[in-house]
């Protein structure tokens, strides 16, 4: 999964040596000065440089948890963990650094995009819990004061019943003024419950919706839309109308789109012709043409990689 960083000079990624689990590497552009950012830390993967090159998003598995979003410094410190929920995987920054987006796994078979914005999921996080003030305990009743019984008064005559008034109904004798007038019942609160504090969903797919990668003005979203393993598409999101639109309408598997650096342009993986390749096309999915198709079975593609 190898990303470009920002300035184009070096190369992050994650490898797996011998029996150990995965850690991040970063290398010089020309495969030069490997050295590690995982530290001690491992089952790191999917790394991805923030535009002004300062942080690194990526999934790290725990031992005993499932995976989830980390940001680290891009020296490999501060590491903090970001979009507290299950099975995240494949995480691509906003233009501007504020926001991560990543498929999430909602239950078998089903991945859906997800964004989280940095800002506000931190501030939940790191506010203080309400303040509970305790009431304060009762004082002992005092000693009952002795008061000395009134004189009982004379006892008034009874005054005789009102008889009933033949204009109103037995079903009035009972209420008293005003009782049954006013506003009516409340409805219940029909508001949704949050999902998270700085978390939003974006697509809503009984498929696997995998391989985000925001355009360079930050207005859409390129990614897969996996139906099988062996059958997907490459869709654009338009995060304004939450529109979605197929570019790639060959059968097999086309998917792992990236953006160009000017926007103009996609890139993907195809097997349509029969063998795994690299595709390019249009950003509106016309002109598509293959860029490698020189693949053997054994090869694998799970990432691509502009640089300007």
């Amino acid at each position: 999964n190898p990303s470009w960083s920002p300035n184009g000079q070096e190369i992050i990624f994650s490898r797996s040596e011998g029996n150990r689990p995965l850690q991040i590497y970063v290398m010089d552009s020309r495969g030069g000065n490997v050295r590690p950012l995982s530290g001690d830390h491992f089952n790191d993967k999917n790394p991805a440089w923030s535009p002004d090159g300062r942080r690194i998003a990526f999934i790290h598995s725990r031992a005993l948890g499932q995976p989830a979003i980390y940001t680290m410094d891009s020296n490999g410190e501060n590491r903090v963990r970001l979009a507290d929920s299950h099975a995240d995987s494949r995480p691509a920054w906003s233009p501007d650094g504020t926001q991560i987006v990543y498929n999430h796994a909602l239950k078998q078979g089903i991945r859906n995009l997800f964004v989280v914005d940095i800002d506000t999921f931190l501030a939940a996080q790191e506010a203080p819990p309400e303040e509970v003030i305790p009431e304060p305990e009762p004082e002992p009743d005092p000693e009952p004061e002795v008061v000395p019984e009134p004189d009982p008064e004379p006892e008034m005559p009874q005054q005789p019943e009102p008889e009933p008034d033949p204009h109103r109904t037995p079903d009035q004798e009972d209420k008293k003024e005003g009782e049954g007038e006013g506003d009516p019942p409340q409805a219940p609160s029909a508001d949704p419950p949050a999902i998270e504090e700085g978390i939003q969903r974006l697509t809503i797919s009984e498929h696997y919706d995998i391989h985000p990668d925001w355009s360079p003005d930050g207005s859409k979203l390129v990614f897969t839309k996996e139906s099988s393993p062996f059958n997907a598409g490459v869709y654009v999101l338009d995060l304004f109308s939450r529109l979605q639109t197929r570019l790639t309408v060959e059968g097999g598997y086309n998917g792992y789109p990236c953006w160009s650096t000017d926007g103009t342009k996609i890139i993907f993986s195809s097997n349509r012709d029969g063998s795994l390749g690299i595709w390019m096309m249009d950003a509106d999915g016309s002109n598509t043409t293959p860029v490698f198709d020189a693949l053997g079975q054994d090869d694998i593609i799970s990432q691509h990689a502009w640089r300007e």
